[in-house]
């Protein structure tokens, strides 16, 4: 009889802990279910750059502990944590945790560097998430420039002492650039314009002007980039002739790096990316898929609104002092503004495959219009962002 009354018992404690197995253990999921497709990590000039790549668009919350390990709630996610939790993990994390739910995933990760703060967004057609963990200072290779200040400057943060501009002439080299009809080359417009802006800045007390490059050669767009960090600028100004298969094509616009809104905006982003080809591209970079998939690279991201802010200033201004169709603030995907860590935009001045444009750019008056429109856009944002103090 007494066997015959513990039996009951014994089966109920195993049907309850079945019920806490069923109701807390981690879920898993069909690989063709699963929405939460891989991870990958990138280390970058000033932090490291994590990637969570969704089969669909997702709601998620993040947050960070104290110990530095990063967790993402993914609403609605669902992965496979064999997968996750037996991956490799990238050389940037110490290692990667994951969890499955009944309505959400999570994923948590450490990295090995230590990071001051981190921003994060969606891109890709909202199918990659991004985070970027920052660290204190940036780690920039080696690059020959003007000798520059040595204090220090917090990252991701915009500096409201507006000194130091990197002016970009477009193009060099054995990349001419855009041709006119009437063999006008790009290089050789966007080089005199720069000096032009140069020496207009050079004379206007407390700015400290560097170019990347000041003779007819071809400088690697990542380079330019570096030449901007390492010089700590305050601003990013690269120069440009527009192009355009329509001959009747007109006007001046000025661009900010972000996701191009519309196929012409694609178009440009493709024309001034260009010179890539005469680049040895960097691993990192020929692993992109395509020019969306770099778009919000790093602490670019804390200088969308100043960028913006800065390319409306400048379209106003060429405005005022040109004649040709306003064409509007823009953005897109530009690899020379991917990765500088400033407020930086690119200015096409005017549509060289147009003739009567291309004539207008053969003008040092037309020129010199230009280079007054952005000297002006400099002070004005300089003037702004200065009184923030």
């Amino acid at each position: 009889m007494k066997k015959i009354y513990l039996a009951p018992k014994i089966i109920l404690f195993f049907l309850v802990c079945l019920c806490i197995l069923v109701t807390y253990s981690p879920l898993t999921f069909p690989t063709n279910h699963v929405n939460i497709l891989s991870l990958q990590a990138t280390e970058k000039v000033n932090g490291t750059l994590v990637e969570i790549f969704l089969a669909q668009p997702l709601q998620f919350e993040v947050f960070s502990d104290q110990d530095q390990t990063v967790n993402f709630n993914i609403f609605q996610g669902r992965l496979d944590t064999v997968y996750f939790n037996m991956m490799k993990s990238p050389d940037q994390l110490a290692w990667i945790k994951t969890c499955q739910f009944e309505n959400s995933a999570q994923i948590s990760f450490k990295i090995k560097k230590t990071f001051v703060h981190y921003t994060h967004n969606v891109i890709t057609d909202s199918t990659c998430i991004q985070i970027s963990l920052l660290g204190e200072t940036p780690i920039v290779d080696s690059v020959e420039s003007s000798p520059v200040d040595s204090s220090p400057r917090e990252e991701g943060v915009l500096d409201v002492s507006i000194e130091r501009i990197v002016i970009d002439p477009g193009h060099g080299g054995e990349d001419s650039g855009a041709v006119g009809k009437n063999g006008l080359i790009e290089k050789e417009v966007t080089l005199d314009i720069a000096n032009r802006l140069k020496m207009l800045l050079d004379n206007e007390k407390g700015f400290a002007v560097f170019l990347t490059r000041d003779k007819d050669e071809l400088v690697p767009l990542e380079r330019r980039a570096e030449i901007a960090n390492r010089n700590k600028a305050d601003l990013f100004i690269s120069i440009h002739t527009n192009a355009s298969k329509k001959g009747s094509a007109r006007g001046f616009e000025t661009y900010f790096l972000s996701a191009a809104k519309n196929e012409e905006a694609r178009t440009v982003a493709a024309l001034e990316n260009s010179p890539l080809r005469f680049e040895r591209i960097s691993d990192s970079s020929q692993n992109l898929p395509d020019i969306d998939f770099i778009l919000m690279d790093l602490v670019q991201n804390e200088f969308l609104a100043e960028s913006s802010d800065l390319a409306s200033l400048i379209q106003r201004h060429l405005k005022r002092e040109l004649t040709i169709p306003d064409r509007g603030v823009n953005q897109a995907g530009f690899v020379v503004l991917n990765k500088t860590y400033m407020p930086s935009v690119l200015v096409e001045t005017a549509f060289i495959s147009n003739q009567e444009e291309e004539a207008l750019l053969k003008k040092d008056s037309f020129r010199q219009q230009v280079a007054q429109a952005i000297f002006e856009s400099i002070k004005q944002f300089r003037q702004k962002y200065e009184s923030l103090k």
